[in-house]
């Protein structure tokens, strides 16, 4: 799968976990993932507002860990060792502190 990834454009590290919600790819050239991650949820990196096209990148830190169906929005930046629980929500453009946890929609920090 990893390898695969790679191929159509994910940038992807070593000892990637990826879970059942990481079925679909829209835009895979948008997305990076460090290494010893675990990634369970679903993207969005890109989005129509007002008629206009808005596309940035999705960044997932080492060692982060994304819980089952959370959802990251175009210009997320994961930091590393950050936990974002199930459910929840990442903004546009949102950026994440390495090594705390996140819950809700829109996603807050609950703890470090």
């Amino acid at each position: 799968m990893r390898d695969f990834l790679r191929i159509i454009g994910v940038r992807i590290g070593k000892r990637v976990v990826l879970g059942s919600g990481f079925t679909q790819v829209v835009d895979p050239d948008m997305l990076s993932i460090g290494d010893n991650a675990t990634v369970d949820c679903n993207f969005q990196a890109h989005s129509f507002e007002d008629r206009i096209l808005k596309i940035d990148h999705v960044h997932i830190g080492s060692g982060a860990s994304l819980g089952h169906h959370a959802v990251l929005f175009y210009g997320a930046n994961i930091g590393d060792g950050a936990l974002v629980t199930p459910h929840s929500v990442i903004m546009k453009n949102e950026r994440l502190d390495a090594n705390a946890t996140y819950a809700g929609c829109p996603a807050e920090r609950v703890a470090d």
